[in-house]
């Protein structure tokens, strides 16, 4: 990006602290960086999921229509997550390299040494240990008998689950834990696309063989984001070598994913076949007590005090995964320090320190449905499946995203859902609905009526 491009973002980004106050700007856009600005499409770096997520549900329209102050012409602005750029960020998703020696170093060119990995330590705003929680308990029981006893049927081992849900912290808890005990002499961790970038490197060097040769005798592999080698047939065909060498040798394999085994797409027959030989065990995304538990173990670990409300604020509110929320925390902890202060609910931005509008209005929208259709609100928000009870979450789920502009995210969390994809499902039955009952229709038009101040209470 070229001065003057730069220069128009650090107006607009000055302009945007003096609009919206010096605590949004430093936590939602203090690490943006500007990536490009053409025909009228300017592209802004994020450091995180919960930075997009925040930017692109309150702030995008401030931005816009600063740029367009500017300017003096309309002008999209683009977000993303800086990893999702490849902007200084490591493939492998930011884990620090070492070559075969152990001394850490940048991320050479030589195919030979950018093969070995090691797991991050635990960043100083994480969790001294696993928390154990009902997402996770079942994971953390089959890595006890990975650990304990590999060779009766736990490996290899494979993890998946969505962002979030703690498979690295899983993976780096039993890596030291092996370590410590003296079982896992050599490990080799690396990421899907860490493998593919060298693999390919090494193909087109000539330097293939070397490449093998330099992860031939690991007792251990950690291949974490193998969902990232789908359509990689030739860097597929070189991980099943390698888990075969190192499972032959009685070695232990761990292998993390989004997604399950058999949804990955255009899977080599040999890589699937060593997914499947172990254990499959799934990872649910933390649900609003396990975010509490974690994100209060790690506030325990923090240089200040945090004030009473500041986690709970955190794991109903903070935008993205949980990893956000902690990253979150932990730059608030940093600025609270930095002034010497106690981490209250003063020092977050005022959208996650208290309900927005919207929430509120949600809160009303599950109370109205409960009274109108006779259903007790805790059966809206547990896991019952009956037909009365489906229905009227169904209808709160679609008021909540039509009529308040509410996140599938929120509502997931509101309502107690799986999956944002539910949230979808629910709006597409009651839109049938709607179509097929004119009664329907009216009631429920009615009821948006009675929203239709809501959005316009909108802070952001």
């Amino acid at each position: 990006m070229n001065s003057a491009s730069v220069d128009l973002w650090e107006h607009v980004s000055a302009a945007f602290e003096r609009l919206r106050g010096a605590k949004p700007a430093r936590m939602w856009l203090g690490a943006a960086r500007p990536a490009s600005f053409r025909r009228g499409l300017f592209t802004l770096d994020l450091p995180s999921d919960a930075a997009k997520a925040a930017v692109d549900a309150r702030y995008l329209a401030d931005l816009e229509g600063l740029f367009r102050e500017f300017t003096g012409s309309p002008v999209r602005v683009l977000t993303r997550v800086a990893t999702e750029a490849g902007s200084e960020a490591a493939p492998d998703g930011g884990l620090p390299r070492r070559s075969t020696s152990g001394a850490t170093t940048a991320a050479p060119a030589a195919p030979t040494t950018s093969a070995a990995a090691v797991l991050p330590a635990a960043p100083r705003s994480g969790p001294a240990r696993c928390v154990v929680t009902a997402a996770n308990r079942l994971a953390q029981r089959a890595l006890d008998r990975f650990v304990l006893a590999p060779g009766s049927g736990w490996n290899p081992l494979y993890l998946y689950g969505p962002p979030g849900s703690g498979k690295t912290e899983l993976a780096r808890a039993v890596l030291a834990r092996l370590l410590a005990a003296g079982e896992a002499r050599d490990p080799l961790v690396l990421s899907g696309p860490a493998l593919t970038r060298d693999v390919s490197q090494a193909a087109r060097s000539g330097t293939l063989a070397r490449l093998t040769e330099s992860w031939a005798g690991r007792d251990m592999l950690i291949l974490d984001e193998v969902h990232r080698l789908r359509g990689q047939r030739r860097c597929q065909s070189e991980a099943a070598s390698l888990i075969a060498s190192v499972v032959e040798r009685g070695g232990r394999v761990l292998l993390l994913s989004r997604h399950a085994p058999q949804a990955i797409l255009d899977a080599d027959p040999r890589l699937l076949s060593w997914c499947l030989g172990g254990m499959v065990v799934a990872l649910g995304e933390p649900g609003p007590a396990d975010r509490v538990a974690i994100l209060s173990e790690v506030a325990a670990g923090l240089p200040v005090a945090v004030g009473a409300g500041v986690v709970e604020a955190l794991a109903e509110r903070c935008p993205g995964s949980l990893n956000d929320a902690v990253t979150v925390l932990g730059t608030a902890a940093r600025d609270a320090a930095a002034a010497g202060a106690v981490l209250d609910l003063s020092r977050l931005d005022r959208r996650l320190a208290g309900p927005t509008p919207a929430e509120a209005s949600m809160d009303a929208i599950l109370t109205s449905i409960a009274a109108a259709l006779g259903v007790a609100r805790e059966r809206i928000c547990s896991a019952e499946k009956t037909r009365e009870v489906a229905a009227a979450r169904h209808l709160c789920a679609y008021l909540a995203t039509r009529s308040l502009g509410l996140s599938s995210r929120q509502v997931c969390r509101s309502l107690g859902l799986a999956s944002p994809s539910l949230v979808a499902y629910a709006r597409r039955a009651v839109e049938s609905r709607r179509e097929r009952d004119a009664d329907y229709d009216t009631w429920v038009h009615e009821l948006q009526a009675r929203l239709a101040g809501a959005q316009r209470d909108f802070a952001w």
